[in-house]
């Protein structure tokens, strides 16, 4: 609940300075948004996509432990998108749980899987980082973490067959899908940016990407909320001529349009999860504890 809290209070602190900073001509997202359709589509489009990645990640895990219906994992991974907004992360916990009660898969499997994927993501991250190497040329910020991400998809057949590579062969998709979701987050603030009229380099884009997934990872509370701002606003504060109200609000502007995604999907996928949840009993608890 403190971890709520804060990040109520951080967000708060961001809608507020956002709106303190700026001047009577500076351009406003909504405004942008209003006349450009299809950039507003595009917006709601990048966390549908990313939700989708994730789950295609989470699925190519967690089916070396049970069977998992691939609509089952992308409604788990979209409820818990939206639930995962509530104090104690009740996303996390109800697919952990729903993972024991419907596909017989282990709390600690399920476990093992959260673990993988957090150090999947930093490996991602930091290979991903690679391109911000000064002297690369100017796209390598968005075509090296896709070539990288393309050859991890090639090598992950050739692993499977290979006893030497076998070890990293169920990681190397799950890694590969994570490298592909860190250029579509570059793609999602450079489309933001661009609403306020601030163009972002390669570079600059997938920094600033690098550090909201970072911060969407720690633990005070879910999806980086609140953290996630401040930590993008602060970095953004050493790239020039990038005023920090204008990095709150293109950042809002990004978790405005999570929202307008999260809510109404994760509602839709809670209620699926509901009745497939149905048959194994109300009172069903976690039979796979072992």
């Amino acid at each position: 609940m403190l971890g709520v809290s804060l990040a109520v209070s951080l967000l708060a602190a961001a809608v507020y300075a956002a709106l303190a900073g700026r001047s009577p001509g500076d351009p406003s997202p909504w405004d942008a948004l209003r006349g450009d359709p299809w950039r507003a589509l595009s917006l709601v489009a990048f966390p549908a996509c990313s939700t989708l990645l994730t789950a295609l990640a989470f699925l190519h895990l967690t089916r070396r432990f049970g069977r998992v219906p691939a609509a089952d994992m992308l409604a788990l991974i979209t409820a818990a998108n939206l639930l995962n907004y509530l104090p104690l992360r009740p996303g996390l916990l109800g697919r952990v749980w729903f993972h024991s009660a419907v596909h017989g898969i282990a709390v600690r499997h399920s476990a093992r899987i959260v673990g993988e994927s957090v150090a999947l993501a930093a490996l991602g991250f930091a290979l991903a980082a690679v391109a911000l190497v000064p002297g690369l040329p100017a796209h390598a910020p968005y075509t090296m973490p896709l070539s990288l991400a393309a050859a991890c998809l090639a090598l992950a057949p050739v692993a499977r067959s290979r006893p030497s590579l076998a070890p990293a062969a169920p990681y190397l998709v799950p890694l590969g899908i994570k490298l592909i979701d860190t250029a579509l987050w570059a793609g999602r603030y450079w489309v933001c940016f661009g609403l306020l009229g601030v163009p972002l380099s390669p570079a600059s884009a997938l920094a600033l990407a690098l550090v909201a997934q970072s911060a969407s990872l720690v633990p005070i509370a879910g999806n980086g909320l609140g953290l996630r701002e401040w930590a993008v606003a602060l970095f953004a504060s050493f790239l020039p001529e990038i005023p920090l109200n204008v990095t709150l609000t293109a950042d809002l502007a990004n978790r405005a349009a999570e929202l307008v995604f999260a809510v109404p999907t994760g509602l839709i996928a809670s209620a699926y999860l509901a009745r497939r949840l149905r048959p194994h009993g109300r009172g069903t608890t976690p039979s796979a504890l072992g």
